[in-house]
């Protein structure tokens, strides 16, 4: 059969059994609505399993990447609008150190639920029709390629340009801190600071370098395993998210270029990775308390209130507020942006010199200007909500056309090992999947700079190559 053939059958097919399900799912919305709040939420997380594992059969159905900027971002939708649904329900018993927001208002929690719920859904069967193996997103001239040499050259570069920025930021996040503030300091820089964008680049230089010295394996694991220590560290200062899609972006660069990694190594990886991650967050919640002992930290680590899994869906999952809150409050409080908010976005690109672009930074970040008062992050939910309203689910199919597209290009020019091509995706990816929780902004910005630096170091190496040839 037809390889064309092939694929637009198996699209009808998703279309299909994602549409009647969509269906079927909100008539079971509607028959419950006036049932049992807790028997509700235990409704919403079973459909909402049953939809991700949808999405990853037909996806296993299609040969789609998975850890692809298109699976991560749907699967990252779920956790973080979905992961305190999960929490609530199936570990009733954790006690939250952060603030359960689905506890606070039943009805609007699960109006904004649903809502989601048939977003991601939405998007979810557009990334994965929108998706060729066998074609790239666009063709690119030739002069966008160059030699291992410059390559090398160009990581290099824009390592030792971005790095220290990002030390720099991780320092003052530390300081903040200790203060209790983080939130706030990450909030302000990321509307005012080019301090905090240079320093967003440093996962495109430790990409480059990986790529660079793929061929020289000791070489590129030593860089890939700095680097996601490099970004776990900087997890203590509470800013979790930049850490979490770099980490996945520099496992991206490591998986495609230097080793396959097969399913049963990966399981045995993030098993390990588990048990890290729940024996340093026994420790630093045990050194503030000043029991720290072998035995204590064992013994905590054992104990369902130290489930790192859990935490990391009680915490991701306070997104879902954002989009509650947005819901109650437009246009009640605040007018409908009708799509203003991505058209500005590209206002942001600049640096807000003198406070000059506060005006647009505060109509994309909408949330400053909510009645209700808490340090938001941003969801590209509640975003489409706040432009569109319901009519977010006509446009929502063209964020899933556009994120399934794009994935395609990092996918192809992966598997190509067209290193130069690529790495004008990285910061595609790194803005696509922190656009999960946060505002269109991140996604215009990050993708015009990282582009950008690329463009004028490479020019920079060519000149100074054709000079010395001369």
């Amino acid at each position: 059969m037809n390889y064309m053939v092939r694929i637009k059958k198996i699209n009808i097919r998703v279309v299909a059994i994602q549409l009647v399900y969509l269906v079927v799912c909100n008539l079971i919305f509607g028959f419950t609505r006036r049932g049992d709040y807790t028997h509700q939420l235990v409704i919403l997380a079973i459909l909402t399993i049953i939809n991700i594992v949808l999405f990853l059969t037909f996806a296993v159905i299609k040969n789609y990447k998975i850890y692809s900027i298109g699976g991560l971002f749907i699967l990252l939708s779920y956790i973080f609008h979905f992961g305190q649904v999960f929490t609530n329900v199936f570990s009733p018993g954790y006690r939250s150190t952060s603030t359960n927001f689905l506890l606070i208002n039943h009805d609007a929690n699960l109006q904004a639920l649903k809502f989601a719920f048939n977003i991601i859904t939405i998007i979810s069967v557009f990334v994965l029709t929108s998706w060729n193996s066998k074609k790239p997103f666009l063709e690119t001239k030739n002069y966008l390629s160059i030699s291992l040499n410059e390559l090398r050259i160009l990581a290099w570069i824009v390592f030792f340009v971005t790095t220290p920025f990002e030390v720099l930021y991780f320092f003052k996040l530390i300081s903040t801190a200790r203060q209790g503030g983080a939130y706030g300091l990450i909030y302000h820089i990321s509307i005012s600071g080019w301090q905090f964008q240079m320093g967003a680049l440093s996962v495109l230089g430790f990409s480059l370098l990986i790529c660079a010295y793929s061929e020289y394996k000791h070489i590129s694991f030593t860089i890939t395993a700095v680097a996601c220590l490099f970004y776990c560290a900087s997890m203590i200062s509470g800013s979790r998210i930049y850490a979490v899609v770099s980490i996945c972006i520099i496992l991206y660069c490591y998986i495609n270029f230097v080793k396959k990694i097969t399913p049963m190594r990966m399981v045995i990886y993030i098993a390990i990775g588990i048990v890290f991650a729940t024996a340093l967050h026994s420790i630093m919640r045990l050194r503030m308390q000043g029991a720290m002992t072998i035995g204590s930290i064992i013994g905590h680590m054992k104990t369902l209130d130290n489930n790192i899994i859990v935490a990391l869906l009680d915490e991701f999952g306070g997104t879902i507020y954002t989009v509650t809150v947005t819901i109650k409050e437009v246009p009640r409080y605040l007018s409908y942006n009708y799509g203003k908010s991505y058209v500005l976005s590209l206002a942001t690109i600049g640096i807000n010199i003198g406070g000059i672009l506060d005006r647009v930074i505060k109509n994309v970040e909408y949330t400053t200007s909510f009645i209700t008062k808490y340090t938001f992050g941003g969801s590209y939910i509640g975003e489409l909500y706040y432009n569109f309203g319901y009519y977010a689910y006509i446009f929502a199919p063209l964020i899933g056309v556009f994120i399934g597209k794009i994935s395609n290009a990092m996918n192809y020019y992966a598997e190509k090992r067209d290193y130069y091509r690529f790495s004008f995706f990285v910061m595609f990816m790194y803005g696509s999947l922190i656009w999960v929780r946060n505002y269109c902004n991140i996604l215009a910005r990050n993708i015009a700079w990282g582009a950008f630096l690329l463009v004028i170091i490479v020019h920079f190496i060519k000149k100074k190559t054709r000079g010395s040839i001369k």
